[in-house]
């Protein structure tokens, strides 16, 4: 047989146990047998681009929200330990400790959050 570039599946449906099932083949018996396959192959299509469109649309989401969350955990920390240098003393080189403590703890919770947002 030769190959006329058309290709065929079956598709059946579990009506009688799924009601999804059900609701698309009476959607797809409501077309004539002229738009059938073409309403078929473009719902295909459509679903797969709103997947990629939503997985798109989470990765930015969480590229901000880790910007986001990485800037306003550093400031908070900062001022948290800026307020502790201020009640007692220990000069320039507590300072620079709690400086690299703050970036370390700002990375550490940056991180947790990420592996959260990674789960959305």
């Amino acid at each position: 047989m030769a190959d006329d570039g058309i290709k065929r599946t079956t598709i059946r449906y579990s009506c009688a146990k799924k009601d999804h099932h059900r609701k698309a083949y009476d959607i797809v018996e409501g077309k004539s047998n002229s738009t059938k396959n073409e309403f078929i192959i473009q719902a295909i299509l459509e679903k797969e681009e709103r997947n990629e469109l939503a997985e798109l649309i989470r990765r930015v989401v969480r590229e901000e929200l880790k910007s986001i969350l990485a800037d306003r955990l550093e400031s908070l920390l900062k001022k948290i330990l800026r307020e502790e240098l201020a009640l007692g003393s220990g000069g320039q080189e507590k300072a620079q400790d709690i400086e690299k403590k703050t970036q370390t703890e700002s990375h550490a919770i940056t991180s947790e959050a990420m592996d959260f947002l990674s789960k959305l």
